[in-house]
């Protein structure tokens, strides 16, 4: 019974590229000892470009095989419950297939780590970076109704300006409004306005 063999990409590749540059398939063939058939397959793949996405594919295999292999020999710590940990890795999966938090929040959940005994000041930090994300561009006009009033507020680039005076945030904004604490682009309807975040696309 004949024995398979298998083939690297870069003998592939030497082979089709061989080929090209004019030797014939049966020179090639006997030289070799490989099939013309196989020969003629591996020259349409190499013009086709299909050995340099095989490669790619290989790459990424084994750098998920190489990160396995180092997961598998860390111990979970021990304060980590067995719920947690499959959170953990749901969110790693997560974020390896649709992408990592974007580069700004990653930026104010550096400076929370840094800022352990100064919980409102991370807070405020958070919440502007929400108002920032949902906040639509300079020079539209949010619209409310408010205790049967209309209330109009003028989106710039340094606030918000509501009956003639520039706020920080529309939470500010509302909370001149209804004289109670609310979220502001919930307040005024942008809270559908999903954004897209991607911490591989801003570096």
């Amino acid at each position: 019974m004949a024995k398979h063999r298998t083939y690297s990409i870069e003998f592939k590749r030497q082979v089709a590229q061989e080929f090209l540059a004019g030797e014939t398939l049966y020179g090639l063939s006997k030289r070799h000892d490989i099939c013309r058939n196989l020969i003629r397959v591996w020259v349409q793949k190499h013009q086709a470009g299909a050995f340099d996405d095989e490669v790619e594919t290989a790459n990424l295999l084994q750098q998920y095989e190489a990160r396995i292999a180092a997961l598998e020999r860390r111990l979970a710590p021990e304060h980590l419950t067995r719920h947690l940990l499959f959170r953990i890795i749901a969110y790693e999966v997560q974020a390896d297939r649709l992408g990592d938090l974007d580069a700004e929040t990653l930026k104010v959940l550096r400076q929370a780590a840094g800022l352990e005994r100064r919980p409102p000041a991370v807070s405020r930090a958070l919440a502007e970076l929400d108002q920032r994300r949902f906040a639509p561009p300079s020079g539209t006009v949010l619209v409310r109704e408010w205790d049967r009033k209309s209330h109009r507020v003028m989106v710039m680039p340094d606030g918000f300006v509501w009956n003639g005076k520039t706020f920080r945030s529309l939470s500010q904004v509302a909370f001149a409004i209804t004289g109670t604490k609310w979220n502001g682009p919930r307040f005024f309807g942008l809270r559908d306005q999903r954004p897209k975040m991607n911490a591989r696309d801003s570096e």
